[in-house]
C-alpha cells in the first residue's frame, strides 16, 4: 500500500483554532494482493467531527448512518487481485457482506454500501462496473457513487490509487 499520508488535524482550543495533531496516522484494512484502504479520517453519528482515539484500528468497509470516511484506496491489477485465491479471499472478507449470485457472476468484487461516495482517481486506471454497464476512469476523473451495486476492475499492469470520501446514509441500499 502507498505510505500513509501526512495527516494534519485542526481543532479549537480555548476558543482559538489550532493545529492539534500532525502524524502519519490512520487505520489500514488490507484487501489482498497489496491492495487496501488507508483511513485518513472518519466520523460517526456520535462523534460528527471524528475522534483521534482508536484511529489506528482497521477501518470499517463503509461508514455507518450519518458517519463519513476519507480514505486512500489502492486497487491492484486484476491479474494479482483475483488470480491468487488467498488475495481473492481477503478481498471478499474485507467486503464482509452476503452478495447475490448475479452480482458475483458479474464481478467477484461486486458490493454495495449505504453511502454517497465521491471517488477521485489519483494514479492508474480503473473500471467502475455496474450491474448494467461499466466505464473506464483515468487520473483526474471523479465518480459519484450513489449507493448502487458496483465493483472495481483494474485491467492494467500497475495499481490504481483512489481518493474516496464516503457519507453514510440512513436509507436502505438496493438489493
Amino acid at each position: 500500500m502507498t505510505a500513509a499520508p501526512r495527516r494534519i488535524i485542526t481543532g479549537t482550543v480555548e476558543g482559538r483554532s489550532q493545529i492539534v495533531s500532525v502524524d502519519q496516522g490512520g487505520g489500514f484494512l488490507a484487501t489482498g494482493a497489496g491492495g487496501g484502504i488507508h483511513e485518513i479520517w472518519s466520523s460517526t453519528a456520535q462523534a460528527p467531527m471524528g475522534d483521534t482515539a482508536g484511529s489506528e484500528a482497521p477501518p470499517a468497509f463503509a461508514p455507518g448512518p450519518d458517519g463519513s470516511s476519507c480514505r486512500l484506496v489502492r486497487i491492484p491489477p486484476d491479474a494479482e487481485r483475483w488470480s491468487d485465491p488467498e488475495a481473492a479471499a481477503r478481498a471478499a472478507a474485507a467486503i464482509g457482506q452476503e452478495r447475490p449470485a448475479h452480482w458475483m457472476a458479474r464481478h467477484p468484487g461486486m458490493h454495495v454500501t449505504s453511502s454517497l461516495d465521491y471517488v477521485l482517481v489519483l494514479e492508474g486506471e480503473v473500471v467502475a462496473v455496474m450491474e448494467d454497464g461499466e466505464i473506464a476512469l483515468a487520473p483526474g476523473n471523479v465518480l459519484v457513487q450513489r449507493a448502487t451495486p458496483h465493483a472495481w476492475k483494474n485491467p492494467g499492469k500497475v495499481a490504481a490509487l483512489l481518493f474516496v470520501t464516503m457519507i453514510g446514509l440512513n436509507a436502505p441500499v438496493p438489493a
